[in-house]
């Protein structure tokens, strides 16, 4: 049973991390101040911090300060900066410029075009577009240029270049926008290939294909099973029809179904078990595990929260390789730290303000409620331990599991609801319950899954099939119960209108109020 007093919630680095974000959120709502003079500021602040170390009331604000000087300075360097409305109001026009594809959304093999982001590696003066800026591209392939568009890949093309204009909030230009891209290249035509993706890529993809062929097979051509199995283990949610989509969405069970923390945590806890069967040490299994575990992500297409989910399992599985006692939330703040030092784009990314406040909430809110239900409400206190019979352990078991899914959910839906009532135009109150169920089916679906991987890698394909079965019984369960509670009243609470800012405010407030009691908590203590 979980004890909030045996994990220690703190972190070293929550400062630089609070440093951090808000040094980029100033950097991009400010006008660009030289990064050298930023950074003078930041040296000179964490100086002075560190002469009032002994004063921890005036050096943490000071280090602070220090900490957002230096980030503004970074984020004025990495960050691609709006286009001016000046620009905005300019016709598009057409450009050659060279791009290396980063992310492919859709690729459309009857008319050969491929959409998605690129960066851009060259481009002319009058182009509009700098160097590392990213586009959203709409390219197809010339007829005389017999070539694949692959990620990692670099190509001279020529189209149309125009900048985005912000829209409604739920809308695909927003969501450009969020992630750094400010600029379409659209009727754009491939003239020649730059420089092919590096090897790894090309063998990533070729285990993909064929990790697809373990997952279908037995597959019934009228089923559309298959391809929700596909969406889960492999991150093909473009397999997913429209309905299914919209009604994963509006239950609030859409992580299900695309490669996130849930997956990639699962797949870790199999791998570490697999591993303590085999006899390997504690101290040397994560050294196997988690190259096994990332090249899964980079198999699966390496999406940005397959791969802030492998840092976050990193952080805390190195931790035993190292002996150190794991500290979940230390884990949570490092891999944010690294991953907004890597790609500083994602702190605008819905995916990754989602993945890590859901996170925070859970180690901050849900563990420790489930401490306390589960020591308020534990049965057989009365009777010792040693005088338990079977049945006796049995309720025990299944009280505090139900009380631990309870809590997490809770804390998940808390954390998430603010976002989702500005982003998406609902919130799932239903969803708190949903989850309870179907967390523990979709777990078994992702176990049962990675077993038909691993079978179908050493034994033949027809073991694969047969293993795929019982995910499949579980995965129509799973879209049975969605189904059935999509109509349910009170499931969906429309929010049109609700703002942006204010969710943050309630984000900011909720974390604050618990940060507060921990540190109170911790101070008693």
């Amino acid at each position: 049973m979980y004890d909030d007093k045996e994990v220690p919630l703190r972190a070293p680095l929550l400062y630089l991390l609070l440093g951090l974000i808000s040094g980029f959120v100033i950097a991009s709502n400010s006008a660009v101040i030289s990064p050298i003079f930023l950074a003078i500021i930041g040296v000179i602040l964490a100086l002075l911090s560190f002469y009032f170390r002994g004063f921890n009331y005036i050096w943490s604000p000071i280090f602070l300060c220090a900490c957002v000087c230096t980030f503004w300075s970074y984020a004025n360097i990495r960050l691609s900066h709006n286009s001016s409305e000046i620009l905005h109001h300019l016709p598009p026009r057409e450009a050659k410029i060279s791009i290396k594809i980063e992310r492919i959304f859709k690729s459309d093999h009857t008319y050969s075009s491929t959409s998605g982001v690129a960066s851009v590696v060259r481009s002319p003066l009058f182009s509009r577009i700098a160097p590392n800026s990213l586009t959203y591209f709409s390219i197809q392939t010339a007829n005389n240029l017999e070539i694949k568009i692959r990620e990692g890949m670099q190509l001279e093309a020529i189209g149309v270049l125009s900048p985005i204009k912000s829209e409604s909030v739920e809308s695909f230009n927003n969501y450009l926008l969020r992630n750094g891209v400010y600029y379409r290249f659209e009727k754009s035509v491939a003239l020649r290939q730059i420089k092919a993706p590096p090897s790894f890529a090309l063998f990533c993809e070729r285990m993909n294909k064929q990790f697809l062929n373990y997952l279908r097979a037995g597959k019934l051509k009228e089923s559309t099973i298959s391809n929700i199995y596909t969406a889960m283990l492999l991150g093909r949610k473009a397999d997913l029809d429209k309905d299914q989509i919209d009604r994963y969405q509006q239950t609030g069970t859409m992580h299900f179904f695309a490669i996130s923390g849930l997956h990639v945590g699962v797949i870790a806890a199999f791998l570490y078990q697999f591993l303590n069967l085999i006899r390997i040490p504690h101290n040397i299994n994560p050294w196997i595990g988690l190259p096994i575990l990332y090249l899964y992500v980079e198999i699966t297409g390496s999406s940005s929260s397959a791969v802030r989910a492998f840092l976050m399992v990193a952080f805390f599985w190195a931790s035993f390789a190292l002996s150190r006692q794991p500290n979940s939330l230390s884990a949570l703040i490092n891999s944010a730290v690294l991953v907004l030092l890597y790609e500083p784009r994602q702190l605008w990314n819905v995916g990754f303000q989602l993945s890590y406040t859901v996170v925070l909430s859970i180690l901050m809110f849900g563990l420790p409620l489930k401490a306390m239900i589960s020591k308020k409400l534990r049965p057989f206190t009365w009777l010792p331990k040693s005088s338990w019979r079977l049945r006796n352990h049995i309720c025990v078991w299944l009280m505090d599991n139900l009380i631990l899914l309870f809590s997490i959910s809770l804390a998940a839906w808390l954390a998430s609801a603010p976002l989702s009532a500005a982003l998406f135009g609902f919130i799932t109150p239903g969803a708190i319950l949903l989850n309870i169920i179907i967390i523990n089916l979709a777990a078994l679906v992702i176990c049962t899954g990675v077993l038909s991987l691993f079978m179908g890698i050493l034994l033949p394909i027809e073991v694969c099939a047969f293993i795929n079965y019982a995910a499949w019984l579980n995965l129509s369960v799973i879209d049975w119960l969605i189904l059935s509670c999509r109509g349910v009243p009170g499931m969906i609470v429309e929010t049109k209108g609700f703002s942006l800012k204010t969710s943050y405010c309630i984000l900011f407030c909720y974390f604050s109020v618990l940060f507060y009691y921990h540190h109170r908590r911790d101070r008693i203590s």
